[in-house]
Protein backbone atom coordinates (compact mmCIF):
# COMPACT_ATOMS: atom_id res chain seq x y z
CA UNK A 1 0.00 0.00 0.00
CA UNK A 2 2.80 2.47 0.86
CA UNK A 3 4.42 1.71 -2.50
CA UNK A 4 1.22 2.67 -4.37
CA UNK A 5 0.88 5.92 -2.39
CA UNK A 6 4.47 6.84 -3.33
CA UNK A 7 3.84 6.29 -7.06
CA UNK A 8 0.64 8.39 -6.99
CA UNK A 9 2.55 11.18 -5.25
CA UNK A 10 5.20 11.18 -8.01
CA UNK A 11 2.51 11.39 -10.71
CA UNK A 12 0.82 14.27 -8.93
CA UNK A 13 4.11 16.15 -8.69
CA UNK A 14 4.78 15.65 -12.41
CA UNK A 15 1.34 16.94 -13.33
CA UNK A 16 1.79 19.97 -11.09
CA UNK A 17 5.08 20.76 -12.81
CA UNK A 18 3.38 20.42 -16.19
CA UNK A 19 0.61 22.85 -15.23
CA UNK A 20 3.21 25.32 -13.93
CA UNK A 21 5.10 25.32 -17.26
CA UNK A 22 1.86 25.78 -19.23
CA UNK A 23 1.02 28.88 -17.20
CA UNK A 24 4.05 30.82 -18.51
CA UNK A 25 3.18 33.99 -20.50
CA UNK A 26 5.55 33.11 -23.40
CA UNK A 27 4.05 31.30 -26.39
CA UNK A 28 6.11 29.48 -29.01
CA UNK A 29 5.14 28.42 -32.54
CA UNK A 30 7.96 25.87 -32.51
CA UNK A 31 8.88 23.75 -29.45
CA UNK A 32 11.68 25.48 -27.61
CA UNK A 33 11.87 28.39 -30.14
CA UNK A 34 11.64 31.86 -28.54
CA UNK A 35 11.80 33.75 -31.87
CA UNK A 36 8.93 35.51 -33.59
CA UNK A 37 9.01 33.92 -37.04
CA UNK A 38 8.64 36.23 -40.04
CA UNK A 39 7.60 35.30 -43.59
CA UNK A 40 6.17 36.70 -46.83
CA UNK A 41 3.08 35.04 -48.36
CA UNK A 42 3.52 33.54 -51.81
CA UNK A 43 2.36 36.26 -54.20
CA UNK A 44 3.45 34.51 -57.42
CA UNK A 45 1.56 35.83 -60.44
CA UNK A 46 1.69 35.82 -64.25
CA UNK A 47 1.66 39.00 -66.36
CA UNK A 48 1.59 39.69 -70.11
CA UNK A 49 3.14 42.21 -72.47
CA UNK A 50 2.34 42.83 -76.14
CA UNK A 51 4.92 44.38 -78.44
CA UNK A 52 3.18 46.38 -81.18
CA UNK A 53 4.16 48.86 -83.88
CA UNK A 54 2.80 51.57 -81.57
CA UNK A 55 4.88 50.49 -78.58
CA UNK A 56 4.88 47.98 -75.72
CA UNK A 57 1.61 47.44 -73.88
CA UNK A 58 1.31 45.53 -70.63
CA UNK A 59 1.43 45.96 -66.89
CA UNK A 60 3.21 44.40 -63.96
CA UNK A 61 2.02 45.33 -60.48
CA UNK A 62 3.01 42.98 -57.66
CA UNK A 63 2.61 43.75 -53.97
CA UNK A 64 4.24 41.53 -51.34
CA UNK A 65 3.60 42.08 -47.60
CA UNK A 66 5.52 40.71 -44.62
CA UNK A 67 3.89 38.84 -41.75
CA UNK A 68 4.90 37.23 -38.46
CA UNK A 69 3.50 34.45 -36.25
CA UNK A 70 3.13 36.55 -33.08
CA UNK A 71 2.49 40.18 -32.30
CA UNK A 72 5.75 42.04 -32.72
CA UNK A 73 7.30 43.10 -29.40
CA UNK A 74 9.11 45.89 -31.28
CA UNK A 75 9.36 47.12 -34.86
CA UNK A 76 10.57 44.40 -37.23
CA UNK A 77 12.40 45.32 -40.44
CA UNK A 78 11.98 42.93 -43.40
CA UNK A 79 13.95 43.26 -46.64
CA UNK A 80 13.15 41.58 -49.98
CA UNK A 81 15.47 41.19 -52.95
CA UNK A 82 15.33 39.84 -56.50
CA UNK A 83 17.36 36.62 -56.54
CA UNK A 84 18.11 35.55 -60.11
CA UNK A 85 20.15 32.59 -58.85
CA UNK A 86 16.80 30.78 -58.42
CA UNK A 87 15.87 30.94 -62.11
CA UNK A 88 17.80 27.92 -63.38
CA UNK A 89 16.25 25.57 -60.82
CA UNK A 90 12.79 27.02 -61.49
CA UNK A 91 13.11 26.44 -65.24
CA UNK A 92 14.31 22.89 -64.74
CA UNK A 93 11.46 22.08 -62.37
CA UNK A 94 8.76 23.64 -64.56
CA UNK A 95 10.03 22.97 -68.08
CA UNK A 96 10.23 26.70 -68.85
CA UNK A 97 12.89 28.93 -70.36
CA UNK A 98 12.36 32.23 -68.54
CA UNK A 99 15.08 34.86 -68.65
CA UNK A 100 15.88 37.30 -65.82
CA UNK A 101 14.02 40.57 -66.15
CA UNK A 102 16.49 43.40 -66.91
CA UNK A 103 16.94 45.47 -63.77
CA UNK A 104 16.47 48.75 -65.64
CA UNK A 105 12.93 47.68 -66.58
CA UNK A 106 11.76 47.48 -62.96
CA UNK A 107 10.80 49.85 -60.19
CA UNK A 108 10.97 48.45 -56.64
CA UNK A 109 9.26 50.43 -53.88
CA UNK A 110 9.45 49.73 -50.13
CA UNK A 111 12.10 47.06 -50.53
CA UNK A 112 12.46 47.15 -46.73
CA UNK A 113 9.13 46.91 -44.88
CA UNK A 114 8.23 47.46 -41.24
CA UNK A 115 6.02 45.30 -39.07
CA UNK A 116 5.09 47.77 -36.29
CA UNK A 117 5.24 46.81 -32.62
CA UNK A 118 2.01 45.08 -31.63
CA UNK A 119 1.17 44.07 -35.23
CA UNK A 120 1.48 40.82 -37.14
CA UNK A 121 1.71 42.30 -40.67
CA UNK A 122 3.72 45.04 -42.30
CA UNK A 123 2.22 48.50 -42.52
CA UNK A 124 3.59 48.80 -46.07
CA UNK A 125 4.21 46.35 -48.90
CA UNK A 126 7.03 45.84 -51.34
CA UNK A 127 5.74 46.89 -54.75
CA UNK A 128 7.27 45.88 -58.08
CA UNK A 129 6.20 47.58 -61.33
CA UNK A 130 7.55 48.32 -64.81
CA UNK A 131 9.25 51.57 -65.70
CA UNK A 132 7.30 54.07 -67.78
CA UNK A 133 9.91 54.18 -70.52
CA UNK A 134 9.05 52.83 -73.98
CA UNK A 135 12.72 52.86 -75.02
CA UNK A 136 13.36 50.21 -72.35
CA UNK A 137 10.09 48.29 -72.56
CA UNK A 138 10.36 47.81 -76.31
CA UNK A 139 13.63 45.92 -75.80
CA UNK A 140 11.81 43.16 -73.88
CA UNK A 141 11.59 40.40 -76.48
CA UNK A 142 12.63 37.12 -74.84
CA UNK A 143 10.62 34.40 -76.58
CA UNK A 144 10.51 32.32 -73.40
CA UNK A 145 9.38 35.26 -71.27
CA UNK A 146 10.84 36.77 -68.11
CA UNK A 147 10.80 35.83 -64.44
CA UNK A 148 11.38 37.85 -61.28
CA UNK A 149 12.12 35.69 -58.20
CA UNK A 150 11.50 37.80 -55.08
CA UNK A 151 12.98 36.41 -51.85
CA UNK A 152 13.01 37.60 -48.23
CA UNK A 153 16.67 38.12 -47.34
CA UNK A 154 16.92 39.90 -43.97
CA UNK A 155 14.77 40.15 -40.84
CA UNK A 156 15.73 42.27 -37.83
CA UNK A 157 14.20 43.57 -34.60
CA UNK A 158 11.62 42.43 -32.05
CA UNK A 159 13.22 39.05 -31.39
CA UNK A 160 12.40 38.02 -34.96
CA UNK A 161 13.85 35.37 -37.26
CA UNK A 162 12.89 34.00 -40.69
CA UNK A 163 10.21 31.31 -40.50
CA UNK A 164 11.58 27.81 -40.88
CA UNK A 165 8.58 26.31 -42.64
CA UNK A 166 7.89 29.06 -45.20
CA UNK A 167 10.11 29.65 -48.22
CA UNK A 168 9.06 33.31 -48.55
CA UNK A 169 9.66 33.35 -52.31
CA UNK A 170 7.33 34.77 -54.96
CA UNK A 171 7.86 34.13 -58.67
CA UNK A 172 6.56 36.87 -60.98
CA UNK A 173 6.48 35.86 -64.65
CA UNK A 174 5.85 37.86 -67.81
CA UNK A 175 5.24 36.51 -71.30
CA UNK A 176 5.93 38.73 -74.32
CA UNK A 177 4.09 38.44 -77.63
CA UNK A 178 4.29 40.45 -80.84
CA UNK A 179 0.92 41.50 -82.20
CA UNK A 180 -0.05 44.44 -84.38
CA UNK A 181 -3.79 43.97 -83.70
CA UNK A 182 -5.66 45.35 -80.70
CA UNK A 183 -8.11 42.48 -80.20
CA UNK A 184 -10.08 44.29 -77.49
CA UNK A 185 -10.66 47.45 -79.50
CA UNK A 186 -13.83 48.53 -81.29
CA UNK A 187 -14.02 50.64 -84.44
CA UNK A 188 -14.67 53.68 -82.24
CA UNK A 189 -11.04 53.32 -81.08
CA UNK A 190 -9.70 53.87 -84.59
CA UNK A 191 -8.19 57.32 -85.04
CA UNK A 192 -8.22 57.26 -88.84
CA UNK A 193 -11.22 57.73 -91.16
CA UNK A 194 -12.36 55.68 -94.17
CA UNK A 195 -10.78 56.71 -97.46
CA UNK A 196 -13.41 58.72 -99.33
CA UNK A 197 -11.99 58.39 -102.83
CA UNK A 198 -11.14 54.79 -103.74
CA UNK A 199 -10.86 55.39 -107.47
CA UNK A 200 -7.84 53.52 -108.79
CA UNK A 201 -8.13 50.75 -106.21
CA UNK A 202 -8.02 47.24 -107.69
CA UNK A 203 -8.23 43.60 -106.70
CA UNK A 204 -6.16 40.70 -108.02
CA UNK A 205 -5.61 37.12 -106.93
CA UNK A 206 -5.58 33.43 -107.80
CA UNK A 207 -9.29 33.50 -108.73
CA UNK A 208 -11.35 35.49 -111.23
CA UNK A 209 -11.47 38.99 -109.73
CA UNK A 210 -13.23 40.77 -112.61
CA UNK A 211 -15.96 41.86 -110.16
CA UNK A 212 -13.38 43.28 -107.75
CA UNK A 213 -14.42 46.88 -108.40
CA UNK A 214 -17.61 46.23 -106.39
CA UNK A 215 -15.47 46.28 -103.23
CA UNK A 216 -14.48 49.90 -103.78
CA UNK A 217 -17.69 51.66 -104.87
CA UNK A 218 -18.81 52.47 -101.31
CA UNK A 219 -21.97 50.35 -101.56
CA UNK A 220 -21.91 47.31 -99.30
CA UNK A 221 -25.09 45.94 -100.87
CA UNK A 222 -23.41 45.79 -104.25
CA UNK A 223 -21.37 42.79 -103.19
CA UNK A 224 -19.76 39.91 -104.99
CA UNK A 225 -18.58 36.45 -104.00
CA UNK A 226 -15.27 34.78 -104.74
CA UNK A 227 -14.89 31.05 -104.21
CA UNK A 228 -12.12 28.51 -104.70
CA UNK A 229 -11.54 24.83 -103.99
CA UNK A 230 -8.00 25.80 -103.00
CA UNK A 231 -6.84 28.34 -100.41
CA UNK A 232 -7.52 31.78 -101.86
CA UNK A 233 -5.09 34.66 -102.20
CA UNK A 234 -6.42 38.16 -102.88
CA UNK A 235 -4.37 41.36 -103.13
CA UNK A 236 -5.85 44.85 -102.75
CA UNK A 237 -3.80 47.54 -104.50
CA UNK A 238 -4.73 50.96 -103.06
CA UNK A 239 -2.75 52.82 -105.71
CA UNK A 240 -0.48 54.58 -103.23
CA UNK A 241 0.90 54.16 -99.72
CA UNK A 242 -1.54 54.96 -96.92
CA UNK A 243 -1.04 55.14 -93.18
CA UNK A 244 -4.03 53.50 -91.53
CA UNK A 245 -5.00 51.95 -88.20
CA UNK A 246 -8.00 49.80 -89.21
CA UNK A 247 -9.29 47.65 -92.07
CA UNK A 248 -12.99 47.13 -92.77
CA UNK A 249 -14.35 44.33 -94.99
CA UNK A 250 -18.10 43.69 -95.15
CA UNK A 251 -21.14 43.06 -97.29
CA UNK A 252 -24.61 44.42 -96.58
CA UNK A 253 -28.09 43.06 -96.97
CA UNK A 254 -31.41 44.82 -96.54
CA UNK A 255 -34.27 46.65 -98.17
CA UNK A 256 -35.40 50.24 -98.11
CA UNK A 257 -33.79 52.07 -95.22
CA UNK A 258 -32.95 48.80 -93.42
CA UNK A 259 -29.49 47.35 -93.85
CA UNK A 260 -27.50 44.65 -92.10
CA UNK A 261 -23.73 44.40 -92.26
CA UNK A 262 -21.82 41.13 -92.16
CA UNK A 263 -18.09 40.61 -91.82
CA UNK A 264 -16.32 39.35 -94.93
CA UNK A 265 -13.12 37.91 -93.46
CA UNK A 266 -13.46 34.22 -92.50
CA UNK A 267 -11.72 32.96 -89.37
CA UNK A 268 -8.12 32.06 -90.08
CA UNK A 269 -7.63 34.70 -92.78
CA UNK A 270 -3.98 35.78 -92.81
CA UNK A 271 -3.40 39.46 -93.55
CA UNK A 272 -0.13 40.81 -94.95
CA UNK A 273 0.96 44.36 -95.78
CA UNK A 274 3.48 45.64 -98.32
CA UNK A 275 4.61 48.98 -99.65
CA UNK A 276 6.08 47.57 -102.88
CA UNK A 277 4.09 44.38 -103.55
CA UNK A 278 7.21 42.26 -103.14
CA UNK A 279 8.17 42.31 -99.45
CA UNK A 280 5.32 41.34 -97.13
CA UNK A 281 4.77 41.79 -93.41
CA UNK A 282 2.41 39.43 -91.61
CA UNK A 283 0.21 41.55 -89.34
CA UNK A 284 -2.90 39.58 -88.39
CA UNK A 285 -4.85 36.33 -88.45
CA UNK A 286 -8.59 36.73 -87.97
CA UNK A 287 -10.36 34.73 -85.28
CA UNK A 288 -13.60 34.82 -83.34
CA UNK A 289 -15.66 36.16 -86.24
CA UNK A 290 -18.04 33.22 -86.14
CA UNK A 291 -20.33 32.26 -89.01
CA UNK A 292 -20.45 35.74 -90.56
CA UNK A 293 -16.73 36.46 -90.29
CA UNK A 294 -14.73 39.46 -89.14
CA UNK A 295 -15.67 42.99 -90.22
CA UNK A 296 -12.96 45.08 -88.54
CA UNK A 297 -9.24 44.57 -87.96
CA UNK A 298 -7.99 47.33 -85.64
CA UNK A 299 -4.29 47.95 -85.13
CA UNK A 300 -2.52 49.34 -82.09
CA UNK A 301 -1.07 52.13 -84.21
CA UNK A 302 -0.80 53.32 -87.79
CA UNK A 303 0.47 50.82 -90.36
CA UNK A 304 2.02 51.87 -93.67
CA UNK A 305 1.17 49.99 -96.89
CA UNK A 306 -0.03 50.22 -100.46
CA UNK A 307 -0.91 46.53 -100.81
CA UNK A 308 -3.04 44.34 -98.54
CA UNK A 309 -2.88 40.59 -99.13
CA UNK A 310 -5.57 38.25 -97.80
CA UNK A 311 -4.84 34.53 -97.53
CA UNK A 312 -8.24 32.90 -97.07
CA UNK A 313 -8.21 29.28 -95.84
CA UNK A 314 -10.47 26.41 -96.79
CA UNK A 315 -13.67 26.19 -94.78
CA UNK A 316 -16.33 23.51 -94.73
CA UNK A 317 -19.05 24.59 -97.15
CA UNK A 318 -22.82 24.22 -96.76
CA UNK A 319 -22.60 20.95 -98.70
CA UNK A 320 -19.75 19.66 -96.53
CA UNK A 321 -16.99 20.14 -99.10
CA UNK A 322 -14.05 22.40 -98.17
CA UNK A 323 -13.76 25.65 -100.10
CA UNK A 324 -12.44 29.17 -99.64
CA UNK A 325 -15.09 31.89 -99.87
CA UNK A 326 -14.88 35.68 -99.75
CA UNK A 327 -18.12 37.66 -99.98
CA UNK A 328 -17.52 41.39 -99.92
CA UNK A 329 -19.11 44.61 -101.10
CA UNK A 330 -17.09 47.17 -99.15
CA UNK A 331 -13.37 47.13 -98.44
CA UNK A 332 -11.60 50.16 -96.99
CA UNK A 333 -8.96 51.36 -94.56
CA UNK A 334 -9.14 54.04 -91.83
CA UNK A 335 -6.35 56.36 -92.88
CA UNK A 336 -4.75 59.52 -91.55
Amino acid sequence: MKKNIYIVSLLAAACAAGFASCSDDEEYDFPGDPNNRVYTPDQSAAFKMVQTPAGAFGALDARIPAKCNQKASADIKVTLEIDNSLIEAYNEANGTSYQPMPQEALIIENQTMTIPAGAMASADTTRITLVDDQAILQTLDASGGYIIPVRMTTVAGGGSAPANSVKSISYLTMTVTNDAVNHDATIEDAKGTPVADQSGWSLSGNVDTSDGSKLFDGDGKNYTSFESLDPMELIVDMGKVYEFDAIEAKYSYGWGSYSYDYGSLPDGTNIYLSTDGMTWQSVATTEGGGYYGTQYVIFWGYMSARYIKLEIPLQESYWGDPSATFECGYFNVYAK
